[in-house]
């Protein structure tokens, strides 16, 4: 099976890249072959990857057609292929979102990131493309943070876990590692466990869109 997935999100700041390079890299963790497809030139994901020196997952940037680079990548052995959007650039991810079998909305849990989601469901909906939410940065501690979970859940499915706020997701970004590789083994081991569980609910999500 190959299956093209978007991390969308017109709104910057809500992970996207950060949860790209995760999910990548946990998917790669079994030899398959994973494709990201970087469209945000501006981003995180070109330097962190240039530092990760690995061959997988592979990078690949300068996109003229995404529909069809998606497709000659699935045509060639690439299991999955991550699409990593821009902020602020609602043509590059209503594209990004046509393209795909199916788009992450990553969101953090406040009222104006769950607002700020509403131009990339209605480009989800138009699109005809399955969607889910992630909701990222979770502080159990906070009020509302279950409230934003609820607010998300009106609009479309919410994929388990949440994805808690921990350094260690950010500070291996640096090191052209991931949360589930940082050296603090304690932080590790949570992320770990996080991203492996929020994989196996996006292969469920998939599955189910299919």
């Amino acid at each position: 099976m190959s299956l093209a997935i978007a991390l969308a999100a017109t709104k910057g700041g809500c992970g996207k890249s950060t949860l790209t390079a995760c999910l990548a890299v946990h998917a790669a963790s079994d030899r398959t072959r994973v494709a990201i497809i970087d469209l945000d030139p501006q981003g995180s994901i070109r330097p962190w990857w240039k530092l990760r020196d690995a061959e997988n997952p592979g990078l690949f940037t300068g996109i003229t057609s995404l529909a069809e680079d998606i497709a000659f990548l699935k045509d060639n052995g690439w299991s999955y292929i991550f699409v990593d959007t821009p902020p602020g650039n609602i043509e590059i991810v209503e594209e990004a979102i046509a393209s795909v079998d199916i788009a992450l909305i990553p969101s953090r849990p406040s009222p104006v990131d769950i607002l700020a989601m509403r131009p990339t469901i209605d480009a989800c909906r138009n699109a005809g493309t399955p969607f889910a939410f992630i909701v990222n940065c979770y502080d159990p501690t906070w009020k509302i943070s279950a409230s934003a979970v609820g607010a998300l859940e009106i609009d479309g499915p919410v994929l388990p876990p949440p994805i808690h706020y921990r350094a260690a997701y950010t500070s291996a970004m640096t090191l052209g590692k991931t949360g589930p590789e940082s050296q603090d083994r304690k932080q590790a081991k949570a992320c770990k466990d996080e991203i492996a569980a929020l994989w196996a609910s996006v292969l469920r999500a998939a599955d189910g869109s299919q």
